[in-house]
């Protein structure tokens, strides 16, 4: 292959091997979470570059999206741009809960950055911005419970109703 860049998800350059793409230059990680032997694999001639897309990130109080977090606290991520997208396919609710409109930090602004109106997704994706002032984001894990498998979500609470549906009441289930 001579491919100078690529742009996948961490789970399908898992399945790649670096040999066989020696002409890679770049590679965009994305969608999902990577992890730092998905960078480290890939040695020092190929740039990584981890992103959502174009957007801008805004780190937030885990249990208030009303309240942004100072620099190195880790705080949820919340999305907005042109990737955002309408909401779940029939399901109103989680909409709801997972998409937000005009909250108060954005709308009045702040410093350098005039208030606007503008509509975020919760990621439930928990960050801080890098402490070496790059302005880079570190992921630092998940609010919820949900993990990715060979790049399917899965919920590991329905893992584990659909195990304890299954086995002897007197049986412990926990999915990690």
């Amino acid at each position: 292959m001579k491919v100078n860049y690529a742009g996948i998800t961490p789970s399908v350059a898992r399945i790649l091997e670096p040999d066989v793409i020696a002409s890679l230059s770049g590679l965009g990680l994305g969608g999902e979470a990577a992890s730092a032997r998905d960078v480290t694999i890939w040695g020092q001639e190929t740039r990584i570059i981890i992103g959502y897309g174009p957007s801008a990130i805004w780190i937030v109080d885990p249990n208030d999206h009303e309240k942004l977090m100072p620099l190195g606290a880790v705080g949820e991520l919340l999305v907005e741009g042109p990737i955002v997208g309408q909401g779940y396919l029939n399901d109103p609710e989680k909409t709801a809960t997972a998409f937000i409109a005009d909250p108060q930090w954005l709308v009045a602004g702040h410093n350098d950055y005039a208030g606007r109106r503008g509509r975020l997704y919760k990621t439930g994706d928990l960050g801080k911005y890098d402490p070496d002032g790059s302005g880079g984001i570190v992921f630092a894990g998940r609010k919820d419970t949900q993990v990715k498998l060979r790049g399917q979500r899965v919920e590991l609470g329905e893992i584990e109703s659909q195990l304890k549906a299954r086995l002897p009441s007197d049986t412990n289930i926990i999915a990690e």
